[in-house]
């Protein structure tokens, strides 16, 4: 039989808080956005030493989540908190890593031969390295205004495409197309009927994806090139960004681009799984699906894109996300 159980630790000693109950968790975790999220909602109004726990509670205060089954439980969130709301029940919001990043303040400077690895390990606090960071060369780049780090990385990932994420309390700063070639990951395999709650998943055809290729180079004149195919298409349902660090010229571009369009697979299954908690998946495993009712499905391999975790009075709920199609066998 499986008993739900948890273990919540916030704050620093001697004044740390620990929890072995919990009313609710929510936990919400993507390579596609900057911040992990948390939502603790304890089940009643507690006091502790005669304060109120909101007053125990403070802002900016660490605190680590583990889940599981009969006390085997796994780090699901690392964090601090942001906000506790005051009422019945105590709802305590958190965020990860991240958090610490929206706070740190970067230099104004001009750099001339930026490199995205390099200023990172400069600026990430104690924690977290910059060892899973793409080697990127982005020319000459000013920095004006006093950024926070925060800001830097989302500027980074909406002009360069690049994806930032913290994933097991590691950090990780890659581009789109290489998120399936972490190291590091875990692959499970994912059983209907036996490990699956429910699925809202469908088989599409490469057609039906309607794809995009963008595909950007940086010039020796710092020039940021930028193309994409098919050219013009504003309807892509599935964009992948690419970033060449050899094309020199448009028409070079632009062929970079054609290719990976040919080349690219995304003919698969699309939508969402929810598991019950076990096995733990983290964002960016692999997942092999086996469904004796639909063999189409079987084995194949998809890159984790989401993860939002549900822990409490109605049980331990993973719903995942499917990136893309990574192999057709296992």
């Amino acid at each position: 039989m499986y008993r739900l159980t948890t273990h919540i630790e916030i704050g620093n000693s001697p004044n740390r808080l620990v929890f072995d109950y919990v009313n609710n968790v929510q936990v919400a975790e993507s390579s596609d956005t900057l911040t992990n999220t948390c939502t603790i909602t304890l089940p009643r109004n507690l006091n502790l030493a005669g304060k109120n726990i909101k007053e125990l509670i403070l802002q900016g205060a660490p605190l680590t989540v583990a889940l599981g089954y009969n006390d085997d439980n796994q780090c699901v969130f690392q964090g601090f908190v942001k906000q506790v709301k005051p009422g019945v029940p105590i709802t305590i919001s958190c965020e990860d890593d991240m958090y610490r990043l929206k706070k740190i303040k970067v230099a104004n400077e001009t750099i001339q031969d930026f490199k995205l690895k390099a200023f990172l390990k400069r600026y990430l606090p104690t924690g977290l390295n910059a060892d899973n960071v793409t080697e990127l060369s982005l020319g000459e780049l000013r920095i004006a205004k006093e950024p926070t780090l925060a800001k830097m990385l989302s500027e980074f990932k909406e002009k360069y495409g690049l994806q930032f994420f913290i994933r097991g309390g590691v950090f990780y700063g890659v581009l789109p197309t290489t998120r399936a070639l972490l190291s590091g990951i875990s692959t499970h395999k994912v059983k209907f009927n036996y490990n699956v709650v429910s699925e809202k998943i469908e088989y599409k055809l490469a057609d039906d994806f309607k794809l995009v290729v963008k595909a950007k180079a940086i010039l020796k004149n710092n020039e940021l090139l930028e193309v994409q195919e098919p050219e013009g298409d504003t309807s892509g349902s599935n964009i992948a960004t690419y970033f060449s660090d050899t094309a020199k010229t448009k028409a070079e571009l632009k062929a970079f681009a054609k290719e990976k369009l040919k080349n690219y697979t995304v003919e698969g299954l699309s939508g969402d799984v929810t598991l019950f908690g076990l096995p733990y998946i983290q964002v960016a495993d692999h997942v092999i699906l086996l469904d004796d009712a639909n063999t189409e499905r079987n084995n194949k391999k998809y890159l984790v894109r989401s993860i939002t975790r549900s822990f409490g009075v109605g049980g331990y709920r993973q719903t995942i996300k499917l990136g893309e199609l990574i192999s057709q066998s296992a």
